[in-house]
């Protein structure tokens, strides 16, 4: 019994071992984690500099996105990749800055970088009306320039390699200018701060001056561009009706319109509504809408006294 047992022991062993080193083996050759689990700089491949990530990553985010900037606070919006993209490209400019060098309507037209309001005001000369971006002195490199003006001519692709088809989107208004015949800015003397009704002189005329912005059609191609005058919040059947006439301030087209209060009583509020027709859109765009909040409403609205 003893030899027998020494004999069992032995073979249990040797079978212990052999079973190690297989083990041993396999975890080596096919146990992807055999050494550790791999760092996020193992597993995430560079990014190319001049992909809409890689100028994220690089430029936009460290050098623009600056407290009170381009951090939310003002267009373009470089907080993350969607809105670094959807802020650029095929987007309208808003801020009325003069451009004396061309007109230039887009912030980023793909495959396009000297038609884009964004490289012209990365490398513009006029430091007098435009001033170079970044305006906090951080100014990029030749690399990093010729990085940008690389991914505008590739097509501004996004981050998944496709190249965005011109949109078609209703007109919009992003702001408006109205004076009085002597030149005062009507839309700075309101009844409680922005939000509320504009105030003017009985016996005044005033122009309203309305920036309207389009991605497909240029603003003197826009249709029946009216200016409706109404007692009632929500009902301009019986409104006013004054039509526009197109103008020019800072080198854009603007349309206008001359608005005369002599018929108009003191102490109402008026409500007006901007309407005009793209002729690729179904429908006539009116600005602002019934469902428009309160206070955007009454930002569109002045009071005679």
């Amino acid at each position: 019994m003893s030899s027998c047992t020494h004999a069992i022991s032995a073979a249990a062993l040797a079978l212990l071992l052999a079973l190690g080193a297989c083990a041993t083996k396999h975890e080596s050759e096919d146990n992807p984690f055999a050494g550790g689990v791999p760092t996020a700089e193992q597993t995430t491949a560079p990014l190319d500099s001049a992909s809409i990530e890689g100028l994220h990553q690089t430029v936009f985010k460290v050098k623009c996105a600056n407290p009170g900037c381009h951090d939310g606070t003002f267009e373009p919006d470089f907080r993350t990749v969607e809105s670094t993209f959807a802020t650029l490209v095929w987007h309208g400019t808003v801020k009325p800055d003069p451009d004396t060098v061309r007109n230039l309507r887009l912030r980023v037209v793909p495959f396009q970088p000297d038609s884009s309001w964004l490289w012209e005001r990365l490398v513009t000369s006029d430091t007098v009306n435009l001033g170079r971006m970044p305006s906090n002195g951080m100014r990029l490199t030749t690399r990093e320039l010729a990085h940008i003006r690389q991914w505008i001519a590739n097509g501004a692709r996004d981050r998944f390699g496709r190249v965005m088809q011109r949109p078609n989107r209703p007109p919009h208004v992003p702001w408006y200018l109205v004076f009085d015949q002597d030149s005062v800015r009507l839309w700075e003397q309101r009844l409680r701060g922005w939000g509320s009704p504009f105030v003017i002189q009985k016996g005044k005329s005033m122009r309203f001056w309305i920036p309207v912005d389009d991605d497909s059609t240029e603003v003197r191609d826009l249709r029946d561009n009216w200016l409706l005058v109404s007692t009632e919040r929500y009902d301009f059947s019986n409104a006013y009706r004054i039509a526009g006439k197109l103008g020019q301030l800072w080198n854009r087209d603007w349309w206008t319109f001359e608005v005369q209060t002599s018929n108009l009583q003191r102490g109402q509020v008026y409500f007006y509504r901007y309407t005009t027709q793209d002729p690729r859109q179904p429908r006539p765009t009116v600005i602002p809408t019934n469902q428009d909040p309160y206070w955007l409403q009454d930002n569109y609205s002045f009071m005679v006294y």
